[in-house]
């Protein structure tokens, strides 16, 4: 690796430790701007597992609260009724007006397979997804075995689950960047990554920083979502203005 990229891991690092110290993160703040959606997502873990299925094509704050309002559309958040339930009857209460998510019909058909994946291999209770202490690599093999989660859902919650609630992994260098269109652009901007492409950002985020490529996620996101911008980034304000190869690039 070049001096001026061990420069940027070397800046993203110390934001990211900072980060940590203070507890910082997307969640700090909440998940979701609304209070009840976001108390359900911090004391239920089954509640997380399928706000992180809802995250895909909506802002992230309306994602994290598709779990109350179903509550709220059914009346409870039993996963196991949930999963008993018939699959058109439930896709058209999931859709019914106002539709808990853009996607309405993968949406439905996911949150019902988790659900039913909860009952048939953790007993109904996402907490026996990480309860033995996984790696963080068995975490994420884990979580991608539900439909609709992919390698980014996977990282995002593996990270998220370490850093806001507490999980302890029993190795934690298995863990990757999620492929974010913030963290892409960031990772590509500042020269770590040759393209923006995901797969290109993970295999980056895994050589810059061996013991924890995960570590890397949050700073690339904030940095990302507040400063460098897909158009008229903030270079001036941004983090990274000092070591960034690629200021003022695109």
């Amino acid at each position: 690796m070049a001096r001026g990229e061990e420069r940027v891991v070397e800046e993203l690092l110390k934001f990211a430790r900072e980060l940590e110290a203070r507890r910082v993160s997307q969640e700090t703040a909440g998940f979701t701007d609304v209070r009840e959606a976001n108390e359900l997502i911090e004391n239920d873990a089954n509640a997380f597992l399928l706000g992180a299925v809802f995250t895909q094509g909506i802002p992230a704050e309306r994602a994290w609260a598709g779990p109350y309002l179903l509550r709220l559309r059914l009346g409870h958040l039993d996963v196991a009724r949930i999963g008993a339930m018939d699959a058109e009857a439930f896709a058209a209460l999931f859709a019914r007006p106002p539709a808990l998510h853009r996607f309405k019909r993968h949406m439905a058909r996911y949150v019902q397979s988790a659900a039913r994946r909860l009952g048939t291999h953790y007993e109904g209770d996402a907490r026996r997804i990480w309860a033995d202490k996984p790696t963080a690599r068995e975490l994420q093999d884990r979580l991608t075995a539900f439909e609709g989660v992919g390698q980014k859902k996977a990282a995002m919650m593996t990270e998220i689950l370490g850093r806001h609630f507490g999980v302890e992994l029993r190795e934690p260098s298995g863990s990757d960047v999620a492929g974010d269109v913030h963290v892409c652009r960031v990772m590509y901007r500042t020269g770590l990554s040759p393209t923006t492409n995901p797969g290109d950002v993970i295999e980056a985020a895994r050589r810059a920083y061996p013991p924890r490529p995960g570590l890397l996620d949050l700073a690339c996101w904030l940095i990302g979502r507040r400063w460098c911008h897909a158009s008229r980034p903030d270079h001036g304000a941004c983090r990274l203005r000092s070591v960034c190869l690629r200021v003022g690039a695109e």
